[in-house]
């Protein structure tokens, strides 16, 4: 990969936008209940959440589909409103960031 891909390639607003997904989103929909008081009401709905992503994937580890399990931690998305059909994804923001511009740098390289 050279260093090109992993900036910003020119011509490419910022309208990006980066969100996490999976039991990453779970788990930090959870520390903000946790932590900020204002959403302490919510907390019932995050442990729920948790808990259902827990028992399926528990269900699909029981039936031996290791793909679903791996994909439930996904970690995060990042995507362009306007160029390119194609997400960035990664364990980080900054990593999922860099997948979407090397996608970007492939679409324009066409």
């Amino acid at each position: 990969m050279t260093a090109r891909t992993q900036q910003r390639p020119s011509g490419v607003p910022p309208t990006i936008d980066v969100y996490a997904v999976g039991w990453l989103a779970d788990i930090l929909r959870a520390w903000r209940c946790l932590t900020v008081p204002e959403l302490a009401g919510h907390r019932g709905n995050a442990w729920r959440f948790l808990r259902q992503e827990w028992r399926y994937n528990v269900r699909q580890v029981k039936a031996g589909n290791w793909r679903a399990v791996r994909n439930s931690f996904n970690g995060y998305l990042a995507e362009h409103h306007t160029r390119g059909t194609r997400c960035g994804h990664g364990w980080t923001r900054r990593r999922a960031l860099r997948d979407l511009y090397r996608h970007l740098a492939e679409v324009t390289e066409r």
